[in-house]
Parts: C-alpha cells; structure tokens; sequence
C-alpha cells in the first residue's frame, strides 16, 4: 500500500511519500551554522528547527524538502517536539482560508487572500 506519512507542528507539516522524489537537480538551501530552521512562527517568530546534524533542506521545481539521514527531532518553543525518522519529506507550510476575502462565488477580493496557521 502506498501510504503517504505525516508530521505535523503548528503550521509546518512534513509528508514523506513511499517512493521519494529524486533531489538530481535539486538545490540545497544553506545553514545558517546553528539549527537546521524550516520556518519561523507567523504569529511569534519562533523557529521551527532540527538541531542535529542530520537533516538537509533541499529546493527542487519550488517545492522544499527535508532530508534526513538520522532520527532528528523537530522542536519549536510553543509545540511538542516531533521525532523525524530518516528518509525524505516535503515541507509544506499550512495555511487558512480567509472567506472574509471572497465573494459569494469564491472570487477573490484581494490579492493575499492566504495566512499562515498562526501557532
């Protein structure tokens, strides 16, 4: 069965597929020499982060994934940490639907008719 995983915390969501998508051609985003950041809170600018050594973010066809390599937690200052078990994942930043923003028929009124999750 192809199930797909995934690991959700506040507005970052991991999805690991059965059959990973080929990084050949992708682009690794770089470290800022701490923590492996994959997205600061909206709402308190907290980061999302992997402290360990064993996780790389990649940008392929605008899509951003995470490798891991090792079981690597994932913490943030206002949510459990998650343990990421090996393998590769894309990052997904939630957002909500704002109806305030369209009309009756779903049109959009404004142009940033989307928001991050707030943690």
């Amino acid at each position: 069965m192809n199930e797909i995983i995934q690991y959700r915390q506040g507005d970052i969501l991991l999805e690991k597929s059965p059959v990973p998508p080929s990084l050949e051609g992708a682009t690794k985003l770089r470290r800022s020499g701490g923590p492996l950041v994959l997205a600061y809170g909206e709402a308190t600018g907290h980061a999302h982060e992997i402290a360990s050594g064993f996780a790389i973010l990649f940008s392929l066809q605008n899509e951003v994934y995470l490798n891991v390599t090792k079981i690597s937690l994932l913490t943030h200052e206002e949510h459990a940490t998650v343990e990421i078990p090996p393998g590769v994942y894309r990052v997904i930043r939630q957002r909500e639907y704002n109806s305030a923003l369209h009309d009756e028929l779903g049109n959009t009124k404004q142009h940033d008719w989307e928001n991050h999750v707030r943690d």
